[in-house]
């Protein structure tokens, strides 16, 4: 794990100190620990951690991330920069990992910069005029004193109305951009030339041929050949014994135990413990820890924790989040921090890569419709409930995914109104100003389950998952490993797959499940009460009421409209259920965001 900073200027204006306080943000920062790899009137790069080299060439490289097909950990850059003196800029596609990097050309004076595939690893940017500003997070950039501290407000309507952020190249920080996920950029210093493109594009299967139980033997046992391959692959990178995350999920339960096979050290499991009934998972994870005689350590997130944590926590997140879930995870890295363990795997990735979610049944069910194959069909209905509830639940997906946001965009600007009643609390300038922003679908022909998968790996929310679970791991000092999303041989084999094998008789992450079945626990696989990072959300929220009140007060109504979200503030933030409510925590979020960014 590193953190870097890069400014170009060829008119001269560059202060290194300037840039030595960016890192200050970080908890602990010694200035000692920074490398300078160049400092000039008119560059400065540095990078905070190990990831940094420059060649005799005049290549030099700042880089975060891991390439597990390249031999020998911690010669990272020095692989990329023989690639580059060899091949160019090419080859990107061949690595197998997560990187963020960027590469200087002092002879040609050009720059080249790449993300990996699916969004592990960040990479922003911002520039104005001639000076040019790169950097790992965008919290280094805002501590530069010409960078001015302004919101998006196009991003803002898109995470309040659109539940996206961070998904496309604008940010929440005006100015900031990011590279997006499966491509690079390059930049002549000279010549002012700034090319993106996008270096990699997985294909994958479209065909709705019938199941084929000959097929199905030989797609379980390619999955697990490949997991255990890609888990192995990081077994091996690091000289450490591995860590993992521990829900008691199939995914996490899956990863420990497949870690556990490869691995010849003792494993530690860490777990988020809830008392809450209905919300802790502990028990499940025990059963597998158990299993594997695992250095079992949990951590019991609280309401005063979060507390006392709010400030760090949203900080570290660089954005407001969905989820109080991401709170776990900001628990649980800084546990493996004070721990002293430097890598922790963890599982994210897999519900998007074998088909894990409920809206993942609609487009199987299409499929099957539109091949022919009506007697799966049946049986798949029925496996869902009564067949009314597969009709309604198909319907109620068909609304929302397809015929909503196929309106016209005023139409969808009033529905989205009518059903959201908490955007009232928004500045209506802002919900006026930026109904472009409803973008219609393509009415394009039906589209597969793998489609979907697709659409969803490499263009939908899994890359902001990755991103908070990079930052919540990053604070504290701690590497994550994510073979589901980040193992090209595993994600390209998946890929080759046709839908139908990956849902069957209702069972979501079907491959995954049978092909380890072997490893986990009987109670794990038949495991149907899944919950994924919930929290008591709903009970915090009420209980944060006068703090919230006071962040609000001390805003003023550029972002909120202030006046109605205080008179509705008791009720707003008292929902109701026990369960999480996003709706109502993106208003928290959003509060203490500005407040610690100054913004």
């Amino acid at each position: 794990m590193s953190r870097w900073l890069a400014i170009f200027d060829q008119k001269g204006r560059i202060d290194p100190e300037d840039a030595i306080r960016a890192f200050r943000v970080y908890p602990h920062f010694q200035p000692s620990e920074l490398t300078q790899i160049h400092s000039e009137k008119d560059c400065w790069m540095g990078v905070l951690g190990p990831s940094g080299a420059i060649h005799p060439s005049g290549v030099s490289v700042l880089w975060d991330g891991a390439v597990y097909n390249w031999p020998g950990k911690g010669a990272n850059t020095l692989h990329l920069i023989e690639s580059y003196l060899e091949h160019s800029r090419t080859g990107l596609d061949k690595l197998n990992g997560r990187w963020s990097f960027l590469l200087r050309d002092t002879c040609s004076n050009t720059l080249w910069l790449a993300r990996d595939r699916v969004g592990v690893k960040p990479l922003y940017y911002w520039r104005s005029g001639s000076r040019l500003v790169f950097a790992s997070e965008p919290k280094l950039i805002l501590e530069l004193p010409f960078v001015e501290r302004e919101i998006d407000r196009e991003s803002l309507f898109d995470y309040f109305v659109l539940n996206k952020v961070d998904m496309q190249e604008n940010t929440l920080f005006k100015g900031i951009r990011q590279v997006m996920p499966a491509h690079d950029l390059f930049v002549d210093l000279n010549k002012g030339i700034w090319e993106e493109r996008r270096y990699y594009q997985l294909p994958f299967n479209t065909s709705r041929a019938a199941f084929d139980g000959l097929k199905d033997e030989e797609y379980i046992h390619g999955v697990r050949e490949r997991l255990e391959a890609a888990v192995q692959r990081r077994v091996n990178y690091y000289s450490q014994a591995p860590a993992t995350l521990l829900s008691g999920g199939l995914d996490s339960s899956t990863l420990a135990c497949l870690i556990a096979k490869n691995s010849p050290s003792q494993i530690t499991a860490l777990t988020a413990s809830y008392r809450e009934e209905g919300i802790g998972e502990q028990s499940w994870a025990e059963i597998v820890a158990k299993r594997l005689q695992a250095r079992w350590l949990q951590v019991w997130p609280t309401i005063d924790g979060l507390r006392k944590d709010l400030e760090d926590f949203i900080f570290s997140q660089d954005t407001p989040t969905f989820s109080s879930g991401t709170y776990s995870q900001f628990c649980l890295f800084r546990m493996a921090g004070e721990e002293h363990i430097p890598f922790v795997f963890d599982g994210q990735g897999a519900d998007a890569l074998f088909a894990g979610h409920l809206p993942h049944l609609p487009p199987l069910w299409r499929d099957l419709f539109l091949s022919g194959q009506f007697v799966t069909l049946g049986r798949e209905w029925k496996s869902f409930g009564p067949v009314w509830k597969a009709w309604a639940f198909d319907a109620t997906d068909w609304l929302k995914n397809k015929a909503v946001p196929s309106l016209p965009p005023s139409f969808q600007h009033r529905f989205k109104k009518w059903y959201y009643d908490e955007l009232q609390f928004l500045n209506p300038d802002i919900l006026e100003a930026n109904r472009k922003r409803y973008l219609p679908v393509s009415n394009s022909g039906p589209q597969t389950l793998n489609h979907t998968l697709h659409k969803g790996y490499f263009g939908g929310p899994l890359s902001f998952l990755l991103k908070a679970l990079d930052r919540a791991a990053s604070w504290s000092g701690v590497e994550t490993c994510t073979p589901y999303s980040d193992d090209a041989e595993l994600m390209e084999y998946v890929f080759q797959i046709p839908g139908n094998y990956k849902i069957r008789n209702g069972v979501r992450k079907r491959l995954l499940r049978e092909s380890c079945k072997d490893l986990l626990p009987d109670q794990v696989i038949g495991r149907q009460d899944k919950m994924g990072l919930v929290t008591p959300n709903n009970k915090w929220m009420s209980e944060l009421r006068p703090l919230v009140r006071g962040y609000l007060e001390d805003q003023d109504d550029d972002v909120f409209n202030k006046k109605v979200l205080l008179r509705e503030c008791d009720r707003f933030f008292n929902p109701a259920g026990s369960l999480e409510n996003y709706r109502v925590y993106k208003y928290l979020s959003m509060l203490v965001w500005r407040s610690v960014f100054k913004i």
